[in-house]
């Protein structure tokens, strides 16, 4: 691969090292800022790292919660920074085109027993996909491999590392924190996270560069299920044309694109939480 890959951040907050309870993950709360400060520290090495590989254009999507939470000043000015909501593609906006992917800050699939594990939305019990419990990871990760986008490093804690291994054993992995519980973990220093992080980038984009990256392709046909936490929210989330009711709380979709079962999904979230 030539000079100046193409690098597409993906930032999520729940991951990142000294981030703990979910009350620090929502703007308006005390702890929030401290948060965002962490994140954006994770983010600036991840950025930092690229650039060292030889980066050429750096493209960060805010993906946490209503994706307002970088604050534009404190970002590396070497890349550009894609804030807000909605988002069609969610944390993969702005992905497609490019030659890999970093996800920063993202954490275990709901039903997991990672630090702050959920799916999408804290009202699921688990998101499954052709029957196996599914991460946002996961599903951005496919949904980039569509586009012919290989992710090139994963950070979050340990439970997350061991899907991501399975998932993609091409990726670095980059643990910042061991669960203790759902809320509580325990964390590396900020300064050894970052340094980690921004090794794990730079190997990444070595990668990208030396063609040692995939695409995750996951086989078709795609049947999504998502277990709802009361079975109100499963009746809300059936007005999703094409769903079907699985039991009390699930509902499943079906399709053949993947693209499809993406957003499929992320009808069934919106509408069963709503």
């Amino acid at each position: 691969m030539a000079e100046g890959v193409n690098v597409f951040i993906s930032a999520d907050m729940e991951g990142t090292a000294g981030v703990t309870g979910w009350e620090e993950t929502q703007p308006g709360h005390l702890l929030y800022p401290r948060a965002q400060e962490l994140m954006v520290g994770e983010v600036n090495a991840a950025i930092e790292g690229a650039l060292a590989a030889g980066a050429g254009a750096i493209l960060v999507n805010d993906s946490h919660d209503g994706m307002r939470n970088l604050p534009p000043s404190a970002v590396h000015p070497a890349a550009d920074l894609l804030l807000g909501w909605p988002k069609r593609y969610s944390m993969a906006e702005g992905g497609r085109g490019h030659d890999v992917a970093l996800f920063t800050g993202y954490h275990a699939a709901a039903g997991a027993p990672g630090n702050l594990a959920h799916t999408m939305t804290l009202h699921l019990v688990e998101v499954r996909l052709n029957g196996r419990r599914a991460s946002e990871t996961l599903f951005h990760a496919g949904l980039l491999g569509v586009w012919g986008v290989p992710v090139g490093m994963v950070t979050g804690d340990e439970v997350l590392g061991e899907h991501v291994a399975e998932l993609m054993p091409w990726a670095v992995f980059v643990p910042v924190k061991r669960p203790v519980s759902l809320t509580a973990a325990v964390n590396l220093s900020p300064e050894r996270a970052r340094a980690r992080i921004r090794e794990g980038a730079r190997e990444a984009v070595a990668r990208a560069r030396a063609g040692g990256l995939r695409p995750l392709v996951l086989p078709a046909p795609y049947t999504v299920e998502v277990v709802f936490t009361e079975q109100d929210r499963a009746a809300r989330a059936l007005t999703c044309p094409r769903s079907e009711r699985v039991d009390n709380s699930t509902v499943a979709y079906r399709a053949d694109d993947f693209e499809e079962a993406y957003l499929a999904m992320r009808t069934l979230t919106r509408l069963g939480t709503a």
